[in-house]
């Protein structure tokens, strides 16, 4: 119940706020009228995403040496979504999920924790790149706020830092174990006042270590294999991008290719760095405030910006749950490393 009232009540927030701003009736007869084939084709491009996001997890499964079927990455990333996006802890939730998951199909669950990881980058650093087209057209159009560059700037400086550490555990291997052995011995040092017991064991630091060097390795010996991945990261983005463009068409209105990047933009960021799971309500509101201030009505700005969550993440929040249920975790036969 009280997972719910997390997801729910900024949600709840927002639409008593609209409920003061808007005009309801206004509202009520654009949802009436949306076209019903621009919605057909919205949930076209769910699928289309659903299985971007499979091809991509399984891409970067191939990256890091393990060949995993299309229906298991598919399902992995439907999974993933849920928990992600119904869990308080959000992303962190979802990785943690991902590698239970990946395990119950038979996959190792440190590969599996090193491509979520490895997944995230790639995703992150596409949206960069929409971010920052989005701050450009903001710029231009006189309506950037400091507190958006400096986000971005913090986010910009994440990624970077986050690119500088792979650089350097790619290039210098062999000092993996130590470096393992320092955050390790970190961790044991707050778990043992917390907890009275070392969170991380020898035996467990030893094994990420040598599953680590062999992804490098793998990795270091076929870096045409990074393309791919960096072909679907770009792929979330567009489908992401197209999905915004068809919703406000089903509801009458063609959203220029500018104001559509910078409030997918926002929108997409505050998704990140909400404190609600996925930016329930936040999210919302950035793309409705970013909208109106580049001239687009408000009721229009409201009815697409909910359209488009509805599509982007209820949609999967449901089908993944739909899809745990339906096809539990089970032990399935999978590629080794290739």
């Amino acid at each position: 119940m009280r997972r719910a009232l997390w997801i729910l009540a900024p949600l709840l927030l927002l639409l008593a706020i609209i409920s003061r701003t808007v005009e309801l009736n206004t509202l009520g007869r654009i949802f009436a009228h949306a076209h019903p084939g621009w919605l057909v084709a919205a949930i076209g491009l769910q699928v289309a995403f659903a299985l971007n996001q499979g091809a991509f997890y399984q891409a970067v499964f191939r990256l890091l040496d393990t060949a995993v079927a299309l229906g298991t990455t598919v399902w992995l990333s439907l999974v993933m979504a849920f928990a992600s996006l119904a869990t308080p802890m959000g992303t962190a939730a979802g990785m943690a999920f991902f590698v239970v998951a990946a395990r119950g199909r038979g996959l190792s669950p440190s590969r599996a924790f090193l491509v979520s990881l490895t997944y995230y980058f790639f995703d992150y650093a596409a949206l960069l790149v929409v971010l920052l087209a989005g701050l450009v057209i903001l710029f231009a159009q006189r309506d950037l706020a400091p507190s958006q560059v400096a986000a971005v700037v913090l986010f910009a400086a994440v990624m970077l830092g986050g690119t500088g550490l792979a650089i350097r555990v790619i290039t210098v291997p062999a000092a993996i174990p130590r470096w393992l052995g320092r955050v390790a011995g970190l961790v044991n040092w707050v778990s043992l006042r917390l907890r009275r017991r070392p969170a991380i064991q020898p035996d467990r630091l030893r094994e990420w270590a040598r599953e680590l060097q062999d992804v490098i390795a793998a990795v270091r010996a076929r870096p045409r294999y990074a393309v791919r991945p960096a072909l679907h990261a770009l792929g979330v983005q567009a489908i992401g991008l197209a999905t915004l463009s068809v919703v406000f068409r089903a509801i009458g209105d063609t959203l220029h290719p500018g104001v559509l990047v910078a409030g997918y933009a926002i929108g997409a960021f505050f998704m990140i760095v909400s404190i609600t799971p996925s930016g329930v309500g936040v999210t919302e509101g950035a793309m409705i405030v970013t909208f109106t201030s580049l001239a687009v009505p408000l009721e229009t700005a409201v009815a697409g910006a909910l359209l488009f969550r509805l599509f982007a993440f209820w949609l999967p929040m449901v089908t993944g749950f739909l899809s745990l249920h339906a096809f539990p975790a089970q032990r399935s036969g999978r590629g080794g490393g290739a």
